[in-house]
């Protein structure tokens, strides 16, 4: 098992920040008057990018504890 990748179960956090921060500027374009079609394009971008990652973060999780089974199976079957 490689050591380094024990640890890194999360995809990379900057998806999630960028959909945070496209949501952040799509509410700041709207406050300063641009108009409803501009926010929810902004809006949309956001959500999809927040999407992406939860969607990355569970089939990564899913993943891991597929291999963490694996894993168990087979040193219990060594051990026996």
């Amino acid at each position: 098992i490689n050591e380094l990748n024990v640890n890194n179960r999360h995809p990379p956090l900057w998806i999630l920040i960028y959909g945070l921060i496209i949501m952040a500027f799509g509410i700041f374009l709207l406050i300063i008057g641009s108009g409803i079609r501009v926010f929810l394009i902004f809006i949309v971008m956001g959500l999809s990018l927040i999407g992406l990652w939860l969607y990355l973060d569970i089939r990564k999780e899913e993943k891991y504890r597929k291999k963490e089974k694996y894993i168990l199976i087979l040193h219990k079957h060594v051990y026996v």
